[in-house]
């Protein structure tokens, strides 16, 4: 008789038993989609902060490249300034030499200059005499 009392009570429970009302279906819905949203809301927080950390490294390598580039242009007009600064020391030493020749030519323009004025005015004086 115990069997029979157990299938007695299964088909009593399948045939009482009501399904959960509409009210408890949603609740049981809006709770497991709270549950997957809440999972899915930290999963994109993470990402988020992952990414903000990226974009703020990318950011400061970029800083980073601008300066490297900078300071790449500037060693640039740097070398080419020293080469300006080479070719107008050469130009200045070639024009003190220059400056130094035309001084001794010059001095020996003066000398014979001189000279002649000398013997110009001898000459006069013996003309005077």
């Amino acid at each position: 008789m115990h069997v029979l009392q157990q299938e007695f009570d299964a088909l009593n429970h399948m045939l009482t038993h009501q399904p959960p009302s509409a009210w408890a279906k949603r609740e049981k819905k809006y709770h497991d989609d709270k549950k997957l949203w809440d999972e899915k809301e930290a999963e994109f927080r993470k990402q988020k902060g992952r990414l903000v950390k990226e974009i703020a490294e990318l950011k400061a390598d970029n800083r980073l490249m601008k300066l490297h580039d900078l300071n790449a242009a500037l060693e640039s007009d740097v070398k080419a300034l020293r080469a300006q600064v080479a070719q107008q020391e050469a130009a200045l030493s070639a024009l003190t030499s220059e400056a130094s020749s035309a001084k001794a030519s010059l001095a020996a323009l003066e000398a014979t200059h001189v000279e002649t004025v000398r013997e110009n005015v001898r000459a006069k004086k013996k003309e005077l005499e």
